[in-house]
C-alpha cells in the first residue's frame, strides 16, 4: 500500500470513528420524564387536610401585573403586583379564577377537593394592548411538569 492510499484509509477510518462517537449519544436510551420522587418536592407546602390549595404561576413572558389583578370568587387576589406566584388556601368546593380586562375576563372554575394542589399556569397571548390572558388549571403532578417546562424557558432550575 503506498502513502495515497494509507492516508485515505486513514482519513476514511478516522471519519467512521467521528461519526460512531458522534451517533452514540443519540442511540442510548432516554427517558423522557423523571419519576415523581426523581423531581424533588414541589414549591409548595402540603394543604392543610380540611383545605385545597391553589398555585398560581405566570408563565415566561407574562407580565406579573396580571397575577396581581386577579379574582377568586369575585374578590382580587392580595398579590404583590411584581410577584410571579401565589400560593392560595381554599375550602372544598368550586370556586372560579379570572384574569384580564373585564370586557373579555377569562374564568376558570375548578371543583377543588380537600388535601389537593391545584397548579394553575397564567399565561398572556398576543402583542400590544388588548393581550388575551389565558388560565389553564393541572394537577399536582403535571403542574410540576409545568413549571420545570416555564424554568427551561426562562434558563432556571424548578422542581
Amino acid at each position: 500500500m503506498h502513502r495515497g492510499q494509507r492516508d485515505k484509509v486513514m482519513t476514511q477510518a478516522l471519519v467512521f470513528l467521528l461519526l460512531l462517537v458522534g451517533c452514540w449519544p443519540g442511540c442510548a436510551t432516554m427517558r423522557l420524564a423523571l419519576a415523581p420522587r426523581e423531581r424533588g418536592a414541589p414549591p409548595w407546602p402540603p394543604p392543610a387536610g380540611d383545605q385545597a390549595q391553589f398555585y398560581l404561576f405566570c408563565a415566561p413572558g407574562t407580565p406579573s401585573t396580571i397575577l396581581a389583578a386577579m379574582r377568586l370568587d369575585g374578590e382580587p387576589l392580595e398579590v404583590e403586583p411584581t410577584a410571579t406566584a401565589r400560593l392560595l388556601g381554599v375550602a372544598p368546593g368550586p370556586h372560579v379564577l379570572t384574569a384580564g380586562p373585564a370586557e373579555e375576563r377569562e374564568a376558570l372554575t375548578v371543583v377543588a377537593r380537600a388535601g389537593q394542589t391545584y397548579v394553575v399556569r397564567v399565561s398572556s397571548r398576543g402583542a400590544g394592548r388588548r393581550d388575551e390572558v389565558l388560565l389553564e388549571v393541572f394537577d399536582e403532578e403535571a403542574g410540576r411538569d409545568a413549571l420545570a417546562a416555564a424554568g427551561r424557558a426562562q434558563g432556571q432550575a424548578h422542581p
